[in-house]
């Protein structure tokens, strides 16, 4: 089964992720780190740091979706986060494989821009952390 998580920044996919991998041994790739790969390793496609997710999302979603159907043909038991995922793309990975994606959104439906940011904060680890 392939589990992702997606969402808006901040919202908890990584914790989700890991309480995953600390609860049912299920091991887990950031998409944080494979555009880092892209922003260090491939600077010519485009992909960086400095564009907004739903643009990371398009230039990586031919990548993505290759890889997850290799990983679906595999078979094993993963869980992909981040929030560069496309809805579209998503929902052709389930339309594709029913039985082998299961999906979860997370994000915020109360909550003002400067209580989240005051959240955050309190809640810092303060090391590698994109706050400090």
């Amino acid at each position: 089964m392939l589990y992702l998580v997606s969402g808006t920044s901040r919202s908890g996919k990584t914790l989700i992720a890991k309480k995953i991998l600390a609860d049912k041994q299920i091991p887990y790739l950031s998409l944080d780190w494979l555009m880092m790969g892209f922003n260090d390793g491939l600077p010519e496609y485009g992909i960086h740091h400095l564009l907004w997710p739903n643009e990371i999302a398009e230039k990586m979603g031919p990548f993505l979706l290759g890889m997850i159907d290799s990983m679906l043909v595999d078979g094993m038991d993963y869980v992909i986060e981040g929030e560069a995922m496309l809805p579209q793309l998503i929902a052709d990975l389930i339309e594709k494989h029913p039985d082998k994606v299961k999906v979860v959104f997370v994000g915020y439906t109360e909550i003002n821009v400067e209580d989240k940011v005051a959240l955050v904060k309190k809640h810092s680890d303060g090391e590698d952390d994109w706050l400090t």
